[in-house]
């Protein structure tokens, strides 16, 4: 007797399907893998992995350039083996505070590479925290910060010199005065500093060229009874000029005497620093801005991460099983964050092609309203969203201009997300584009935020953002703008911002050039 056939089990097609879902499932968590790895050693910072202990998990090839170490070396080390002796006790700060806080750390330090040089690095320091597991582990960006601080140091030794020389050179601020303070000097270069004529300082106190504040304090004989003591004062800070302006002088004061020994009065030989302290306070603002943006960075980064991480761990635990996040669900949310992360990474590709000026346009002629209509509609969730009123007048007669399409768009697209960015729930915001002799002006408009008048002038520098403390919930690197300037200027046009200040919304106006080509000119098709 033949034996029938095995009976499947009726649920056997759908464990079928459920097996081929976890397999693209499977593939991916592999692509997802691959992209962050490619993210990860592609990035133009060092960027590794430490475990809490201070030994090197995981590094990426700019921080093996950046040590001049293979990445087999780096395993095999600790932080504190490749950190310059002074320095280690530093570091070991820098991650007690972190381990202790759970903030982000920033700091400077030199490292040893192979041959016995020293490079400089600056590094801030997160805390990974798994989710599960509650293993902890730190990730550490690294920027090489070694040509600038051998740059620090030659204007360290030039200003050295300079002092040494212009100690003795009459161009500069030579000002003499008696045993009493009252001027009996004043050569041209200090009229040129501080505003007063000779007629006009001669007779006066020395301490006519200080601050207020300095004279509260007695400042100006503190710094003659020091000259009296030790030969010479030396000083910088901020004096006063005739018309009550201030400006930032090095100034070095010495007694002198006569022939006999006798004391006949000091001279002091000043200089005008104003401007190399604008320099420093500006470096000091650029390097706050960056650490911002490099902790901005390893957040942003790590979000989407940690979201694949633990969606990739339940879906292999469960088998996409779990009725609180099936398969479908877990699939959307990863192509979510993906998408996100590809996202900053070709924002990232953006700006350092800007800064290398490797920028290339793919010009030809276009239709001007027909690009903005596409970019409007494609950004129309994003700006709807949260019950926000979005108004676009648009004009019927067409405008022509040369340019590149994809740029173009992206200009809308990052002008119309950043006022959706900033504009409250149930804000407005409007778009406009009309002609306006040669040149077509898009206008995007809102009633959101707005912007402070000291943060206006540098709303589209690099890694410059509004208050982050009016928008610690919005998401993005605040590229968008650099970017918007960056390709504007690109077409030959230029981009402006207009606000009352805080809470008065924000208006942002591109200005570009129209076509002069023949209108009857056969136009090409928009990428």
């Amino acid at each position: 007797m033949q034996e029938d056939d095995p009976e499947l089990p009726p649920d056997f097609s759908s464990s079928a399907k459920q097996a081929a879902d976890s397999s693209q499932a499977e593939t991916a968590l592999q692509q997802s893998q691959a992209h962050l790895e490619a993210i990860f050693q592609g990035a133009e910072v060092g960027i590794s992995e430490i475990s809490t202990d201070g030994y090197f998990l995981r590094v990426n090839e700019k921080l093996c350039w950046i040590l001049a170490r293979t990445r087999e070396d780096i395993l095999t080390r600790s932080v504190a083996e490749v950190t310059f002796s002074d320095d280690v006790a530093n570091s070991q700060k820098a991650f007690a505070e972190l381990l202790t806080t759970g903030r982000p750390v920033s700091l400077d330090n030199r490292y040893w590479r192979p041959d016995g040089s020293v490079v400089w690095a600056s590094s801030t320091l997160s805390l990974l925290v798994n989710q599960y597991s509650g293993a902890r582990t730190v990730l550490a960006v690294m920027t090489d910060m070694t040509q600038r601080r051998k740059a620090e140091e030659a204007l360290r030794q030039s200003e050295e010199r300079l002092r040494i020389v212009m100690e003795s050179v009459t161009d500069h601020a030579i000002i003499t005065t008696d045993t009493e303070s009252r001027i009996t000097g004043w050569n041209t270069g200090a009229q040129n500093l501080f505003g007063y004529t000779e007629a006009e300082a001669l007779g006066q106190p020395g301490a006519i060229i200080f601050t207020p504040e300095d004279k509260v304090i007695n400042e100006p004989q503190k710094e003659i009874e020091t000259a009296h003591r030790e030969g010479r004062a030396m000083d910088e800070r901020y004096h006063i000029r005739k018309d009550g302006s201030r400006l930032y002088v090095s100034g070095v004061t010495s007694p002198l005497y006569d022939v006999s020994g006798e004391l006949l009065g000091y001279v002091k030989v000043a200089r005008d620093l104003t401007e190399r302290r604008d320099m420093e306070e500006a470096l000091r603002e650029a390097d706050r801005r960056k650490d911002e943006f490099l902790a901005l960075l390893a957040h942003e980064l790590r979000n989407p991460m940690a979201t694949l991480s633990n969606t990739l761990l339940i879906l292999d635990m469960t088998g996409g099983k779990n009725e609180s996040l099936p398969l479908k669900k877990a699939l959307a949310m990863m192509s979510r964050e993906v998408k996100q992360l590809v996202r900053l990474v070709d924002d990232l590709l953006d700006v350092s092609r800007i800064s290398r000026g490797k920028t290339e346009l793919r010009q030809q002629r276009l239709e001007l309203i027909g690009l903005v209509r596409q970019a409007v509609e494609s950004s129309r969730p994003l700006v709807e969203a949260g019950r926000r009123q979005f108004t676009a007048q648009l004009p019927e007669e067409p405008l022509f201009i040369r340019g590149d399409s994809v740029r173009l768009t992206q200009v809308v697209r990052n002008l119309l997300g950043n006022a959706a960015k900033f504009t409250h729930e149930g804000g407005h915001i409007w778009l406009s584009l009309e002609q306006e002799g040669q040149v077509a002006v898009l206008r995007v408009r809102d009633n959101g935020i707005g912007i402070p008048a000291e943060q206006q002038g540098r709303i589209f520098d690099m890694f410059a953002q509004v208050d982050a403390s009016r928008t610690r919930s919005q998401s993005g690197l605040g590229l968008g703008l650099t970017l918007v300037r960056e390709f504007v200027e690109l077409h030959g046009g230029q981009v402006n911002v207009y606000s009352d200040g805080p809470g008065t919304g924000s208006s942002f106006e591109v200005r570009l050039p129209l076509s002069s080509e023949p209108k009857n000119k056969e136009i090409d098709e928009q990428s």
